[in-house]
């Protein structure tokens, strides 16, 4: 059996860091039409402030479905502090 998936996806799964569920992210992909703005949702990836607890990082699916890459945060200290408190 062969994994069809495409080029944005791969790119996106290899750095996003919570390795689970393959092919569930990529039905999500496919069914936001991420291939589109694949770099867009690399780049957001990539700032995203993801948890060090692998626990609370959400799963590559629900990232994707809930379009997690358009979230804005800010780069203040208190949250910031916040933040690092809840880790």
């Amino acid at each position: 059996m062969s994994r069809l998936t495409s080029p944005g996806f791969d790119a996106w799964y290899k750095i996003y860091p919570r390795k689970q569920a393959r092919g569930d992210a990529f039905k999500a992909w496919k069914q936001v039409e991420a291939e589109e703005i694949a770099e867009e949702i690399i780049a957001a990836t990539k700032k995203y402030p993801f948890s060090t607890e692998p626990k609370y990082i959400k799963l590559p699916a629900s990232f994707v479905s809930a379009w997690c890459w358009e979230d804005k945060f800010t780069d203040d200290s208190d949250n910031n502090a916040l933040r690092d408190a809840l880790r």
